[in-house]
């Protein structure tokens, strides 16, 4: 099991996290694969369908480099889930200190989604030091990164939704921004149209964009 030090270690080296919804778990392979062979080394497969669970233990059993995590994680049945089908990490669309605690309690690393001063505290008192922002463009994207960074110069986020190739670099020459995550690398239509020659372009196209940041 990988540890919240060791993960984000790996995280900073491409920066990118595929935020998935797999509306099929026979396409769950070719699409890791697809985003490996673009250089993106994250995938977070969202809970939101049935496909969530099956689509993780195909990845898995199909043993490919890439770090598996479970999104929109609203319940301990659904991170009981998410573990039991082989994830190494767990992100949630918001802070429910219930999943933070499960998630430690089990030596899994977590990212709980905060929009607000409020949640960035709960997230400290429970020794958090990496947060989803989210959604990141509609709670101010750069300008309240930039406006958090001097009270919590401690804290690095993983702004998601609205994060997209036009703002990507943007957002990526933030020194408080770890990561980016986003549907933008694997669009849902590229994937259901098994378009995946195209997802890999498109993951090789951030990748550049994220060596050509300062941060």
């Amino acid at each position: 099991m990988i540890s919240s030090e060791e993960l984000s270690i790996e995280l900073k080296k491409t920066r990118l996290v595929a935020v998935t919804t797999i509306p099929s778990s026979d396409l769950a392979v070719p699409l890791a694969k697809s985003l490996i062979e673009g250089g993106v080394q994250f995938i977070e497969i969202t809970f939101r369908n049935e496909n969530a669970e099956k689509s993780i233990k195909e990845i898995k059993k199909a043993n490919l480099k890439i770090f598996l995590g479970a999104g929109t994680v609203r319940t301990i049945d659904q991170a009981e889930k998410a573990i039991e089908a082989g994830v190494q990490y767990i992100i949630s669309p918001g802070f429910n200190p219930k999943i933070v605690s499960w998630a430690q309690s089990h030596k899994i690393p977590v990212y709980p989604g905060v929009d607000s001063t409020l949640g960035i505290e709960q997230a400290i008192d429970l020794g958090l030091k990496t947060l989803k922002m989210f959604p990141a463009a509609e709670i101010g994207g750069v300008a309240w990164l930039k406006a958090i960074k001097g009270p919590y110069s401690d804290i690095n986020f993983i702004p998601t939704g609205g994060v997209d190739m036009k703002n990507l670099k943007e957002f990526l020459s933030l020194s408080n921004v770890l990561a980016v995550g986003g549907s933008f690398l694997a669009p849902s239509d590229l994937i259901t149209q098994k378009r995946f020659d195209e997802i890999a372009k498109i993951c090789k196209d951030a990748i550049s964009i994220s060596k050509s940041t300062t941060n």
